[in-house]
Formats: structure tokens, C-alpha cells, sequence
């Protein structure tokens, strides 16, 4: 197989994530992508490095936020938690305008879908989420190679989360591929503004 540029790197990332567009059916229809038998095959590296686009994207906008409302102070204390430990359940810290954090966990999604956002969550994640009420899922499409190629595509409270993770039944799942509906998303990410 030849080098894949950028672009074509993303989409088969998206076909190895199991994203479903009509580019990337596109493309394993003529046979020039194939897909990994497992998550196994696919590359940390570049999970890890579309996360921390996604996690840097959603920082610099909460930011950004209390900078416009004039609270300078607040948005020095954004904090990319996820550098420190996955163990937190999130991965942005943000204050309100009153101070109270908000707890934001970020997802990235390429080659977006307009019906679905697919995306792999922890039980951690999904415990801080239930439990925590300032706890929110941030998703993020990412079009291209670039940070300046995401977008927020919306976020959810912890229990929204709840009918689309899987049972336990004879066991108890630990991570689980979840497929969101966009319309359960509300617009951009949750306010500073209480």
C-alpha cells in the first residue's frame, strides 16, 4: 500500500473506528481501504493525537468564553486534566462564572456523520458522568487534519448517555462504542453562564 496523505489517513482511521460516511463506504467499496479486524490494529498514536486536537480545541473555547466575559481569571484556570491522569473521568476542567468546575469529556469523531456521532467511552467516564451533575460529553467533529478542522458538534448530560451503553448482564462492560443520535446533542458545549 502506498503513504496516505493526511486526509486519506483520517478517513481510514474513521473506516478502522467503524465511523460510517459516504466517503469512507466509498472508498472500502473500491476495495482502496480495508478495515482492521479489531481496535487492536489501530494506530494509538493517532487516537491519541485526534483526542488531544478535540481536548485542545474545546480548552481554548472555554477560554475563550470567560475572556468575553471578562473573566481573564477564570479562563487561566482551564485545565487540560488529561495530561495529568485518565483516571478523572474527564478531561477539561472549566469554571463557571461563578467558579464551580465544569467537568468536560471530550470526544473527537472524524469523517463526521450528519445522523450519528460515534464514539468509545470508559465506565469511569460514563460514573463520573451519572454522578456528577457538572459533568458534560463535549463531541467534536474533525474534518481535516488540523485543529483549525474541528468543530463543536454539541454535548449531553452523563445520564442522556445511559440508553445507548450496553447491559450488564453476565459481566460488566468497561468501555463500549456508543452511537449518539446528533439530535440528542444540545448546541455547542455547556455555558459559563449558569
Amino acid at each position: 500500500m502506498k503513504a496516505l496523505d493526511d486526509h486519506q489517513a483520517l478517513i481510514f482511521l474513521a473506516i478502522s473506528l467503524g465511523i460510517e460516511s459516504p466517503v469512507a463506504r466509498r472508498l472500502v467499496h473500491k476495495g482502496e481501504y480495508s478495515k482492521p479486524a479489531n481496535l487492536a490494529n489501530i494506530d494509538p498514536e493517532a487516537r491519541a493525537r485526534i483526542g488531544a486536537l478535540g481536548e485542545e480545541f474545546v480548552k481554548a473555547a472555554c477560554e475563550a468564553e470567560l475572556t468575553d466575559l471578562g473573566r481573564d481569571d477564570l479562563g487561566k484556570q482551564v485545565a487540560r486534566v488529561s495530561l495529568i491522569s485518565d483516571g478523572f473521568g474527564y478531561d477539561i476542567s472549566a469554571p463557571n462564572i461563578r467558579g464551580e468546575l465544569r467537568l468536560l469529556e471530550i470526544k473527537t469523531q472524524c469523517v463526521p456523520s450528519s445522523s450519528q456521532f460515534r464514539l468509545y467511552i470508559s465506565r469511569n467516564e460514563y460514573e463520573v458522568g451519572r454522578t456528577e451533575a457538572n459533568w458534560a460529553l463535549v463531541c467534536c467533529d474533525m474534518a481535516g487534519a488540523s485543529d483549525g478542522d474541528i468543530s463543536i458538534a454539541g454535548w449531553c448530560r452523563g445520564e442522556t448517555l445511559g440508553p445507548y451503553l450496553p447491559e450488564d448482564h453476565n459481566g460488566r462492560w468497561t468501555e463500549a462504542m456508543v452511537v449518539l443520535p446528533r439530535g440528542v446533542l444540545l448546541p455547542g458545549f455547556p455555558s459559563a453562564i449558569p
